[in-house]
């Protein structure tokens, strides 16, 4: 995680946040959690709001 630039693109960024599986990671995901936020504000956002309900669900939080 730490060679992430946040010139890599929304594969890239996507792939970061697919990765994240556990509910409850204990820490685990410390690395992944930080990456995102160096792609530039504007994509990132776009991206995340693009990829967030899926992110909820899988993380089980929604209904």
């Amino acid at each position: 995680m730490a060679a992430v630039r946040g010139r890599e693109g929304r594969a890239w960024f996507e792939a970061l946040i697919a990765s994240v599986q556990a509910r409850h990671d204990h820490g685990v995901y410390e690395g992944t959690y930080n990456a995102p936020w160096r792609f530039p504000p504007e994509q990132a956002g776009a991206w995340l709001a693009t990829d967030l309900l899926e992110f909820q669900r899988r993380m089980g939080n929604t209904p």
